[in-house]
């Protein structure tokens, strides 16, 4: 793999990190409007900091006591996070009985 799989990962993580820093100022707007913009960036933004903040922390406390094993804890927080958003954008019609909110 060596060079041009840096390369890769290079060009893609750039890619992802221009896309969020768009997306993380341009959504909001579209979604919930002008009114209270600022204000609602900052609410947004809390959850997001917080965990950027005490994730080296927590990793490390995992790493500490179950090694490499805390990498299974990563890998299931990040399939947990990826089902989220799947199940974000399937529709009512799909999900389990008992599963859909009072707008049924």
């Amino acid at each position: 793999m060596g060079a041009p799989a840096a390369s890769a990962f290079v060009l893609l993580h750039g890619a992802g990190n221009g896309i969020l820093t768009i997306a993380k100022g341009t959504l909001p707007l579209a979604i919930f409007g002008t009114q209270g913009y600022g204000m609602r960036q900052g609410v947004l933004m809390v959850p997001a900091r917080l965990a950027q903040a005490s994730a080296p922390w927590l990793f490390g406390i995992c790493v500490s006591r179950w090694g490499v094993g805390a990498l299974w804890v990563t890998a299931v927080l990040g399939l947990c996070s990826y089902l989220a958003l799947v199940m974000l954008k399937m529709p009512a019609e799909r999900l389990p009985e008992g599963q859909v909110g009072a707008n049924r």
